[in-house]
């Protein structure tokens, strides 16, 4: 009986000394670091995968982009993300009308054909995302606007949510890949939509990363909006 006491009394001092140190934490500060650093993510051209944790996003938000970038194409190409992509994108019904298009672009990715995978992994981007869109709302039906299509369909989550956090990063990168850049002035160096798709980036300036990056893209908005309609 004395052993058990013993036991119960150890128990309850390390109980109340792990309360006591959860209650010098700044849960506040954490949460504001985990938007910078989504949102940071995001600038430099990423939103934040459905597998990734609070640790790995701020491991990552330190990186500079060219790091940031070979850190992606790791996660992907050695680390199983592509994977993972895979097996979420082929399995969803909402994919179900890209599915043949699906199944040729993961196979160009995995031999690294990427040049034929930008433009479509963009137009499934369009599609996927429009579906979500009020049929009774004709405009939001013949927008090709993504960033508009977002912020209309997309719920309200709990803004110390995980969930909003990712919201967050997502329409961050989305207002980047659809922002307005003339063509008269120099490329973009961030992805732009309006460039690749209007013929005005040559080809031989698209690299097997913007793959990555808008496929990225697209399992994120994936898993948010099915998230959504969960």
């Amino acid at each position: 009986m004395l052993g058990v006491r013993h036991q119960l009394l150890e128990f309850s001092k390390q109980t109340q000394e792990l309360f006591s140190e959860l209650g010098k934490i700044d849960w506040r500060e954490i949460d504001q670091r985990l938007a910078r650093d989504t949102v940071r993510l995001a600038e430099l051209g990423w939103t934040v995968a459905p597998w990734m944790t609070p640790k790995e996003v701020s491991e990552l938000a330190v990186l500079d982009s060219e790091a940031l970038d070979q850190e992606f194409s790791k996660l992907y190409f050695e680390d199983g993300g592509l994977d993972r992509a895979k097996s979420q994108l082929t399995a969803s019904a909402r994919m179900a009308d890209w599915q043949p298009l699906l199944a040729q672009v993961f196979g160009a990715i995995e031999r690294k054909d990427h040049l034929i995978t930008i433009p479509a992994l963009l137009l499934m981007l369009e599609g996927f995302v429009a579906q979500f869109a009020d049929p009774a709302n004709s405009k939001l039906v013949c927008t090709v606007n993504v960033p508009n299509l977002v912020a209309a369909i997309q719920s309200t989550p709990d803004p110390a949510g995980i969930t909003a956090k990712v919201w967050m990063s997502t329409t961050a990168f989305l207002d980047q890949l659809y922002k307005k850049s003339p063509f008269s002035d120099p490329s973009p160096s961030f992805v732009n939509r309006h460039w690749i798709l209007h013929g005005r980036l040559k080809s031989t300036e698209w690299d097997v990363v913007d793959a990555i990056r808008l496929l990225n893209a697209l399992s994120t908005l994936h898993w948010l909006m099915s998230f959504d309609e969960r």
